[in-house]
């Protein structure tokens, strides 16, 4: 083993020359990290393009573990989450500019933003920007009626949202 010092040029430079390149240090990294991701992806779309009745054990777990990162689910306990992951529906809004939601419309299930990005346009000219891991719609087990406030619009191509009937 070769201490630091001695592997100092004249320059008081590392030589780092003869040491492999792994993939940590490598221009792979990035690529590696989005195949990662995307196989991560491909596997929790497989289980929420299922019919949530039709879900086994390994699709839920494979929904638990991805739930816990987004910031909708982190105050849940694991009881109720598994709950949820067996019950969720999967809806993608393809385009952007699609309006999700009009201002006054009924809600019926509790949404959670996985993937892309939505805007509020409130009737105040406020307008609220919902990212990956926000949620809104139905916040409570309960069976009033409730409504939306605002024109609620993707901002991009490919929105994707789990949800959760009221009923649920």
């Amino acid at each position: 083993m070769t201490s630091v010092h001695s592997s100092l040029d004249m320059d008081g430079e590392l030589d780092l020359s003869g040491l492999l390149e792994s993939i940590v240090d490598s221009d792979e990294e990035e690529d590696f990290e989005e195949t990662v991701s995307l196989t991560v992806r491909d596997a929790v779309r497989d289980c929420l393009e299922k019919d949530h009745f039709e879900r086994n054990e390994d699709d839920v777990e494979t929904l638990l573990e991805f739930t816990q990162l987004l910031k909708a689910f982190t105050n849940m306990t694991l009881t109720v989450r598994r709950a949820l992951c067996s019950l969720m529906e999967f809806a993608v809004v393809e385009k952007a500019g699609t309006i999700v939601m009009n201002d006054g419309e009924e809600h019926d299930s509790w949404f959670v933003l996985i993937n892309g990005h939505v805007e509020i346009k409130h009737p105040s000219g406020e307008i609220e920007n919902l990212r990956v891991g926000d949620s809104f719609g139905t916040l409570e087990a309960t069976l009033e009626k409730l409504h939306h406030r605002g024109i609620m619009t993707t901002r991009c191509d490919d929105c994707q949202f789990v949800c959760i009937t009221q009923i649920d």
